[in-house]
């Protein structure tokens, strides 16, 4: 069985409510519906884990509600905040959290021991579980003597093995190597399709929350910028921060004109065209242009706005580094296929950009912050 989640204008503030408080979470709300997979995605300190663990218990809010299936867990109008251990809740950490001196099959066992369950009936479940996460060879191991993607199995079988109807995920997968990372992700997928959990799982990576998420909530500064499927997040991103945070480029400009449908963008590196159409924005105001790395074609020209700061072989890709000039930090990354590239370093070049694959949004770009985390986006198939 699975339950959905409801969190309703959710508060954390460090301080109390008092002017010099600290706000970590600031009005969310966030709904997983029963049996889907919700990831919240956002830079290190936008609020994420915080989230996270007010649904789990550990953390008690200033304000707002959290409702699980018909159980309201915390009501700050109704002064109700229920004990971690009375929510039936599985959570899976960064760190495995493993007992070092049980064996793999007494880790599993243990909540299953702590609600008394017959032995015969444990037997069973562990069993299951193990086969489930493919590790049934191992029972009679200790965790040192498993390495760390099989820990985290084992983690996720102990988490899973009391039938949780909802399950939170920690950034479980960050502390391996990126290919163990990816074999996990599948294999989680895959379990979730087989047990019918409800998941809230918070990563940074955008890696993750496109293989797994049914629903993505973006977080920014303790609020949700956008909620959707991961498809349309990508394709549609709500304002010019999701977009940077997913890996685009954004350079600033100022519109000039209409041509039919499309916006024409007097920008940084020169005239673009879009077919984006942002409401309340019109010639003569102050746009900010994004495209992500594979969207972005580059010609050599002599009056080119762009200066082509290093190119390196990206293995699948070209990455191409281009800015206004060799010193300016504000720079592009773009991605293309080997056989599309035909500049050098030091090239002057303008951009190529089709109006379909350019974004355009009202203000100034803001890099969303956090930008060693953002690896170059995946080539997202609509």
């Amino acid at each position: 069985m699975s339950l959905p989640v409801r969190i309703h204008q959710l508060e954390v503030a460090y301080g109390g409510r008092k002017q010099d408080a600290v706000v970590a979470v600031n009005g969310v709300d966030i709904e997983i519906g029963s049996g889907e997979f919700g990831v919240l995605l956002g830079p290190s300190g936008c609020g994420k884990s915080t989230v996270l663990n007010t649904i789990a218990g550990l953390i008690s809010p200033t304000a707002g509600t959290i409702t699980v299936g018909d159980q309201v867990f915390f009501d700050k109008s109704r002064d109700i905040n229920l004990k971690p251990e009375k929510r039936g809740l599985g959570m899976v950490f960064q760190s495995y959290a493993l007992w070092p001196h049980m064996t793999v099959f007494d880790n599993v066992a243990f909540p299953l021991r702590r609600r008394h369950v017959k032995r015969e009936q444990i037997a069973s479940r562990v069993g299951e579980m193990l086969e489930l996460v493919r590790c049934q060879q191992y029972a009679k191991r200790y965790p040192h003597e498993l390495s760390g993607g099989q820990q985290q199995r084992i983690a996720l079988a102990r988490t899973l093995v009391g039938k949780p109807a909802v399950v939170l995920f920690d950034e479980p997968l960050s502390n391996l190597d990126a290919e163990l990372r990816i074999q996990l992700r599948d294999e989680l997928a895959l379990l979730h399709s087989e047990i019918a959990f409800t998941a809230v799982y918070v990563t940074h990576d955008q890696a993750e929350a496109y293989g797994l998420a049914s629903k993505l909530f973006v977080l920014r500064d303790g609020r949700v910028e956008q909620t959707g499927p991961p498809l349309n997040v990508y394709h549609a991103p709500a304002t010019e921060y999701v977009a940077s945070f997913l890996g685009a480029n954004s350079w600033a400009g100022e519109i000039v004109g209409r041509e039919g449908k499309r916006l024409v963008v007097d920008s940084e590196y020169g005239i673009i065209e879009s077919t984006s159409d942002p409401k309340g924005l019109g010639v003569g105001d102050t746009a900010v242009v994004a495209a992500y790395p594979d969207r972005i074609g580059l010609q050599r020209d002599p009056s080119g706005a762009g200066v082509v700061v290093s190119k390196r072989f990206g293995g699948a890709a070209m990455e191409i580094v281009v800015a206004l000039g060799p010193a300016n930090d504000d720079r592009l990354r773009i991605r293309r296929a080997a056989d599309l590239v035909d500049v050098h370093e030091g090239d002057r070049v303008r951009l190529v950009v089709d109006p379909a694959d350019a974004l355009v949004y009202a203000g100034r770009p803001t890099h969303a912050s956090d930008r060693e985390h953002r690896p170059v986006p995946l080539d997202v198939q609509s």
